[in-house]
């Protein structure tokens, strides 16, 4: 009788830890895949030149362009590197769309926002600025958009609400 509870044992704790071990892998795997590299080299279709993004040792990226054009695309491509999720959500928080990601329980606030007009008061003001600023803006946006168009594994945020950010 002892040694069937000692093999039910030894095999409860086998089966325990083969489950830890799975969990663990499979928590790194999803939380890490989408972390970008900090090192190396990378051809980024949209460029004119060359760009240089050295992130110091607090992760703050400093970009060196030879244009404003390409600093502000790099600026945008590395923005939503970091903070693709956070920016997603301030956009379809601005457009009165969360309700898309997070679904019907967020269609009272959509109505809100939307009542707010965010959005509709953001495409007037492009529509006033300076040459200058269009184009820091559009280079900004293409840079979001190339990135948003290039990358490999969506933030964990995506996965568990089931969504993707939209280009």
């Amino acid at each position: 009788m002892k040694s069937k509870k000692k093999r039910a044992l030894v095999i409860t704790l086998g089966v325990i830890l083969a489950l830890m071990l799975v969990c663990t892998i499979g928590f790194q795997v999803f939380f890490r895949l989408p972390q970008p590299s900090y090192s190396g080299t990378m051809q980024v279709d949209g460029l004119n030149a060359p760009v240089e993004v050295r992130t110091d040792e607090h992760g703050i990226p400093h970009i060196f362009a030879q244009s404003n054009e390409d600093l502000f695309f790099a600026q945008g491509y590395i923005t939503t590197r970091e903070r693709m999720f956070q920016m997603d959500l301030t956009r379809l928080a601005g457009r009165g769309e969360l309700s898309t990601l997070f679904g019907d329980r967020m269609i009272a606030t959509d109505k809100y926002f939307k009542t707010l007009g965010f959005y509709p008061a953001a495409e007037a003001e492009y529509a006033n600025l300076s040459p200058a600023t269009k184009a820091a803006v559009d280079s900004y946006t293409s840079g979001v958009n190339a990135y948003l168009d290039t990358v490999k594994f969506l933030p964990a945020e995506y996965t568990i609400l089931g969504g993707k950010p939209q280009a």
